[in-house]
């Protein structure tokens, strides 16, 4: 999925962990947007919009209250226009203390395992964020929008909690293969609030983006407009994997990244057709460095890997108004994107006392293109119901596997995945628009499939596969119903059905004993926003909403019982989640309004599994685990002026 803040690609995952202060909307596009989105975005685009600066003065400020310490402060303020120039300015804050209890002999084990905590909790919160945008108005029709985002994470990282050890392993003590270690005193599968870790527990990130947005309306039938941005990260971290107070698994990133990007547009209208074509420029460069030691130092790896990539495309697309009631639509985009790699592995092995080059440095260089065009047909069959079909293809760039052991793997660089997608639907309005239906039927067709399967073996390692070929369908619905004036419920369902049509390993097709990973077969979603009563101090309103998907695979093992590593041991069960919210909203405060809430968060305290990572034979079959969030409650109060 390609995420984008403002039109601005964010070109790496952990630069889209960031807060953002003054968010407007959320544009959701499901399915490949190969043609005006382009980049890596096979399941679809999230764009962020945030909201531009009024011209007036105002603003908005909040702060909330809740359990493990939690608080947050908010503040937005539009200044008055000054001259040409529009401005905003915001800020936030997050703070909550650690629900994971960081101590020593948390287990109550003693015999030496009592040793000194790295740190007081674990996964705790501790954020800052800021932003300003400025707009500048030239001319009546050439505009400029500058925004500028910063966050800053400095915070403990999530407890690996050890849910199970592999029965005839090498932290089994009644096998043969026993390595002294007892892991498996630490194992617990319920969801714990206390820990005992030894090793470094941190993250600390820093994000900064720039984005520049000029906009020329040139005449009623042609707009020019340009994109410009560069985003910076700096992302360190420290983990305990094997969630105990012995140093079994100990891993460290140290990583800076960089990135920037250049856009141009030309959209308009002529009559019947409404155009835009455009070039895309993107480049970023990258390097961590990945410290690992295991089995009390035994084993203590040097891993250090860069990359950069470029893109290059060029994309056009067409919206013809046959009639009024139906639309042809045409588009298509050319990538070319170059990919480096740049790798360094050492080990230290005891009772070595010096590192062996396991991976010299080595640097890789390959390039990719692809053509990736979209159709689609509308049409208004009624005033109430609009109907539509639509092909596109997505192309997700090849590359190198910059954390692989094997000089091999790191010379072979893996090849672009690919998908056809087709999707049929109908959006229908009811009841002078107090019912809203909405349903789609889709088939993803995939192709040189790319897996990244964690192995364990030696530092960490992951391999990069080309799995094959996969086909993914299903249906999804949604309604929402506007019940009165003050009462609106949700709905959505979704089906999902998802096959291998080829998977090879090892030279032979296993695609009928592997599963897709996260793809649960149900999700579901309910909702309901009421006014509950209007007084002369406000409106008291009610918010709730259930959500739940049923189980899914994390990682694409076999599904054989005797194979290992087995894909049940990752399958994570099914869950719901509730949360509500009780609200007074539109609080008469002289020229201000008020708003007061209480809401709470996971309300019946499920214990879910948010992730998890299986080692495999590798490394013992050990499965450190982290759980979501457990119950949370909040008072909040907002003012707007």
């Amino acid at each position: 999925m390609g995420i984008y803040l403002d039109g601005v690609y964010i070109g790496k995952t952990q630069g889209s962990v960031f807060d953002i202060v003054d968010l407007e909307r959320v544009e959701v596009l499901r399915g490949p947007q190969g043609t005006l989105y382009g980049r890596n975005t096979l399941a679809g685009a999230l764009n962020l919009v945030t909201r531009a600066p009024s011209g007036e003065c105002g603003g908005t400020a909040s702060a909330e209250v809740g359990n493990y310490g939690y608080y947050v402060g908010r503040v937005s303020l539009d200044l008055p226009q000054f001259g040409i120039m529009k401005a905003s300015l915001g800020g936030r804050i997050a703070r909550r203390d650690g629900w994971i209890k960081n101590e020593a002999d948390a287990f109550g084990i003693g015999a030496g395992f009592g040793t000194t905590p790295s740190t007081s909790e674990l996964n705790n919160l501790h954020s800052d964020s800021a932003r300003a945008a400025l707009d500048f108005e030239f001319t009546d029709n050439f505009e400029v929008a500058y925004r500028f985002d910063y966050s800053y994470v400095n915070q403990a990282s999530k407890f690996n909690q050890m849910t199970s050890v592999g029965e005839g392993n090498i932290f089994d003590p009644t096998s043969p293969f026993y390595a002294g270690l007892p892991l498996h005193l630490f194992v617990n599968a319920d969801r714990q609030k206390t820990a005992s870790v030894d090793g470094p527990a941190f993250e600390r990130s820093e994000v900064m983006g720039h984005s520049l947005t000029g906009t020329w309306t040139v005449n009623d039938m042609l707009q020019l407009k340009s994109i410009t941005s560069y985003r910076k990260l700096s992302w360190d971290d420290a983990l305990d994997l094997d969630g105990s107070p012995m140093p079994i698994a100990h891993t460290q990133r140290m990583s800076d990244y960089h990135s920037w990007s250049q856009e141009f547009q030309a959209l308009g209208t002529f009559d019947r057709l409404d155009y835009v074509f455009g070039v895309f420029y993107f480049y970023d460069d990258g390097f961590t460095k990945n410290p690992q030691s295991y089995f009390v130092n035994a084993q203590v790896f040097k891993s250090d890997y860069g990359f950069t990539s470029e893109s290059i495309a060029a994309f056009g697309q067409l919206d013809y108004r046959v009639t009024d009631d139906l639309t042809v639509s045409a588009g298509l985009r050319y990538t070319d994107e170059t990919r480096t790699v740049s790798r360094l592995l050492q080990g230290l092995f005891a009772p070595a006392t010096f590192f062996v080059p396991l991976i010299p440095q080595t640097d890789n260089k390959a390039s990719f293109d692809s053509w990736t065009p979209a159709f689609s047909v509308s049409d208004s069959v009624t005033n109430e119901i609009n109907v539509y079909a639509r092909y596109s293809q997505g192309f997700k760039s090849g590359g190198f596997n910059g954390e692989t052991n094997n000089a091999a793997e790191l010379a072979t660089p893996y090849r672009p995945e690919k998908m056809r997608a087709y999707e049929i639907g109908a959006k229908g309005s009811f009841l002078d628009g107090r019912v809203a239906l909405n349903t789609a039927l889709f088939l993803h067709d995939s192709s040189d499939l790319q897996l990244s399967i964690f192995t364990a073996r030696g530092a960490a390692a992951s391999e990069v596969r080309n799995a094959g070929k996969g086909t993914a369908k299903g249906i999804e619905v949604e309604g929402i119903f506007n019940v009165t004036d003050g009462w609106r419920f949700q709905a959505s369902y979704g089906y999902l059905h998802t096959k291998y049509d080829e998977f090879i390993d090892g030279g032979v097709n296993v695609a009928d004993d592997r599963p897709f990973q996260h793809a649960p077969k149900h999700t579901f979603s309910v909702s309901v926003d009421g006014r509950v009563m209007r007084t002369d101090y406000g409106d008291v309103r009610v918010l709730a909403d259930h959500t739940y998907q049923s189980s899914q695979f994390f990682y694409p093992y076999s599904l054989t019982a005797a194979n290992n590593p087995n894909a049940f041991n990752t399958q994570v069960p099914g869950y719901g989640i509730i949360n509500w919210k009780l609200l007074l909203s539109d609080i008469p405060l002289g020229n201000s309004v008020g708003e007061v809430g209480f809401w709470m968060k996971n309300a019946t305290d499920k214990e879910y599994v948010a992730n998890w990572i299986d080692f495999g034979p590798g490394f013992g079959n050990i499965r450190p685990t982290n759980f979501g969030l457990p119950r949370t409650f909040d008072g909040e109060f907002r003012l707007r002026w």
